[in-house]
Formats: structure tokens, sequence, C-alpha cells
């Protein structure tokens, strides 16, 4: 009798350890697709307002000004959708409405601007100068046919005068500076944080798919640079500000180079 209790208990015992294996497993699995998710909508957000506003303009002549309102108007169309179809989702969805709610912590955004991220900005521009030299000088060994000095295509002529500087300026130091970071360093950046990704990967994804994102390759390194630094900073303030006043200083200097020294 007793040996017909002992073979039904070791099976049943053994049963667990299995159950456990897989749903860590399974819990992996869930994670990475997590991960996948929200840099892929990051990425679908941002081609999504590129189409979106560029349909109305399909087969017409579009002037300097044209385009400029364009750059701007499709940085304002990628934040609605990054973070309005989420919201909206949920409010579709109730059951997925917390996992698809976006505080303004994640988004880096929980405070206001301090003197302190001034300071933190300046610090940045030393260690992006450093970097960016460091890996523009790697790429040019490794990456055949790297040209570090090919012009940055930003669709408008150099030669801007008048209310199209103005509004040149707006476009790209203001208005690109500010929806880039709260996409990447803010969105992207604290979406992967709270679903737990490792920092380094966090930093990572988010530097290279910002580098990706300005398509040629020495703007694609200068800027994976730019991104190390800006999220190392987004990670010792927990807050995106410092990032901002990096990247605009960072624009200035390039706005003036193209289209006030015309370099």
């Amino acid at each position: 009798m007793v040996e017909k209790h002992i073979f039904p208990r070791a099976k049943h015992l053994a049963t667990p350890s299995r159950t456990k294996t897989q749903a860590s497993s399974h819990g992996i699995v869930k994670r990475l697709a997590v991960w996948f998710g929200w840099a892929l909508w990051t990425i679908v957000s941002f081609v999504s307002a590129g189409i979106i506003c560029a349909l109305p303009l399909l087969g017409k002549s579009i002037s300097t000004t044209g385009v400029l309102l364009y750059q701007a108007a499709t940085y304002i169309v990628l934040l609605i959708i990054l973070l309005g179809v989420p919201r909206l989702v949920g409010l579709v969805l109730p059951r997925l409405a917390s996992k698809l709610r976006t505080t303004r912590h994640q988004l880096g955004l929980q405070r206001t601007l301090r003197w302190k991220d001034m300071a933190w900005a300046l610090v940045g521009v030393v260690l992006y100068i450093f970097l960016t030299m460091s890996l523009i000088f790697v790429a040019q060994q490794v990456i055949p046919g790297f040209d570090a000095s090919q012009r940055q295509d930003i669709g408008v002529p150099r030669q801007l005068f008048g209310m199209e500087r103005f509004m040149a300026f707006v476009a790209l130091v203001l208005v690109a500076p500010i929806a880039e970071e709260i996409t990447f360093r803010g969105y992207l950046y604290g979406k992967l944080q709270h679903a737990r990704m490792p920092l380094w990967a966090v930093i990572f994804v988010v530097s290279v798919l910002f580098g990706w994102v300005h398509g040629q390759w020495n703007v694609g390194v200068d800027v994976f640079a730019l991104s190390l630094v800006m999220c190392g900073l987004r990670s010792m303030t927990d807050t995106i500000w410092p990032a901002i006043l990096l990247h605009i200083t960072k624009n200035v200097v390039a706005f003036i180079g193209l289209f006030v020294l015309m370099l």
C-alpha cells in the first residue's frame, strides 16, 4: 500500500517546477513584446505624422514657408498621434486604459524647469562634443564611404531672410528639439523604463532609433552620440529639461552656422 503512493507523489512534486519554468518563459516573451511594441509604436507615430502632413501637399509646388510649416506641423501631429491614440484606445477599451496611460513622470515633465537644469545642459555640451568626435572618428575607420562633412538635408535653402528666417528658427531650434525630446527621451524612454527594460538597453534602443530617423549616416552617428548624452541626463536628473536645453543649444549653433554665417 505504501509503494502505491510513492510514484504519484513524485509526479505531483515535479509539476510546480515545470509550471514555474513555463511561467518564467512566458513572462520573458511578454516583456520583450511590450518593449518591441513601444519602440514600434514610436516609429509608426513618427512615420505616420510625416505621411499625414505630406498628403495635402502631393502634386503641389511648395514654397520655403510651406516647407517650414510642414515640418512644424509634422512634429505637432506626431505628439497628437503618439499621446492621443493610446488614450483614445484606453477610453474605448477601459481594461487597457491603465497599461496605455502616460504619466507626466514617464514623459520626464513632472516638474518645471530649474536653474540646475541649465548647468546639467552645459555639462552635456562638453560630453557631447567629446563623444561625437570620438564616434565620428571610429565611423570613418569602420564604415566604407562614411563622409563626416556631408551636409544635412533640412529641406530649405540656406539663404533665408526676414520672416522665413524667423520661421526656420522656430521650426528647427524650438519645435523640433522639444517635440523630439518629448518623443524619444520622454515618451519612449519612459515607457521602456516603466516596462523594466535594463537602463543600458533603454539608452541604446532610444539612441539607435533617434539616429535612424535622421537618415544620413553622418547625421545619424552625430545624433546617436547626442542621444547617449541626453539619455544620461534623463537618467541622472529624472527629467527631460536638461536634454531639451542641450538639444536647443546644439540646434542654435547649427542654425547660426547654416543660416547666419552660411558655413
